[in-house]
């Protein structure tokens, strides 16, 4: 029986936070998971994330002493709305909350340093074509504290297919876009999974789930992985920099554990170190941007699942 994989990216995937999809998901939650309707766990599911980055040094000249520090929760609850066995496919409808915070003390641009955002998402999952399984979102990500819907909401779209090569290999190719707020951007998708021996897995499928993983038992297994971090906001416009866009772009290797009662709990802890990253701020038009690099600092973070 094939096991199939998904998200939610969010961000986060998240993760993506996303990770890249910090927040289309990754060990439990994120885009390398495909959501599979699961009719023994029931329809339903509920999941909650979070990750705190530590305080990371700005390494730019004139901003000496001066650091970044990131953190992001958040949480989702969806369901199955349309099933199909004969074909194999499936429609999910999904609900989300996320709270960012961006803490920069001297920031000059703007004062701002939380952001919630409030996402709806309607993703399909799709096992109809031979050795082939697909999974696809369309998601609308608004911001709470701001009613101005052309300006305060950006949008996700993903579609990823997975190719069984043979039994133990499988080939990955897509993308996922980011648009809206006069942000633009695209990822390819693209790698494979190798179950190389009974207990061992790699997963190389940029940038949604590079890791290595140890299967224990039925209940636990573990990774050494990347994850990803990208999440864009837009500031208040009374600001000093008014409706300035942010953006905050990081990446870290980890490990982590992570906790199976199949099918209807996965929970996840995992620790890691920041590689670099970097912090972007433009005006309202994105245009005029300031980069500032981040040097590498620790963070941890966790996820659940559950289904029923």
């Amino acid at each position: 029986m094939r096991k199939n994989l998904i998200k939610h990216f969010s961000a986060a995937l998240m993760l993506i936070s996303s990770p890249l999809l910090s927040e289309f998901e990754d060990d439990i939650y994120s885009q390398e998971q495909m959501i599979k309707p699961d009719q023994q766990a029931g329809a339903f599911r509920l999941v909650g994330n979070f990750d705190v980055v530590g305080k990371a040094d700005i390494n730019k000249k004139g901003y000496k002493g001066q650091d970044v520090q990131f953190s992001s929760i958040g949480g989702e609850a969806g369901a199955v709305v349309l099933y199909s066995i004969c074909n194999r496919e499936a429609l999910f409808l999904a609900v989300g909350y996320s709270h960012q915070k961006i803490d920069w003390d001297e920031n000059p641009y703007f004062d701002q340093d939380n952001f919630d955002t409030a996402s709806l998402a309607l993703r399909f999952y799709s096992n109809r074509l031979k050795d082939w399984v697909w999974q696809g979102q369309i998601a609308i990500n608004g911001d709470i504290e701001h009613y101005d819907f052309g300006r305060y909401t950006n949008y996700d779209l993903l579609l990823w297919g997975k190719y069984e090569w043979s039994c133990n290999f499988n080939l990955h190719a897509g993308f996922f876009m980011e648009t809206g707020m006069r942000i633009d951007r695209i990822y390819p998708i693209v790698g494979f999974d190798w179950k190389f021996a009974d207990d061992w897995m790699l997963n190389a499928v940029f940038p949604t789930n590079i890791s290595l993983v140890y299967t224990y038992d039925c209940n636990w297994k573990a990774a050494l992985a990347m994850r990803f971090f990208d999440v864009r906001h837009r500031v208040g416009e009374d600001e000093p920099l008014p409706r300035a866009l942010v953006a905050y772009r990081n990446s870290g290797t980890e490990l982590s554990v992570t906790y199976l009662w199949d099918p209807y709990i996965e929970a996840n802890l995992h620790g890691g170190w920041t590689l670099g990253g970097k912090l972007r701020i433009s005006d309202k038009l994105n245009h005029h941007p300031k980069h500032f690099k981040l040097d590498s600092s620790g963070y941890f973070g966790g996820e659940m699942i559950v289904k029923f």
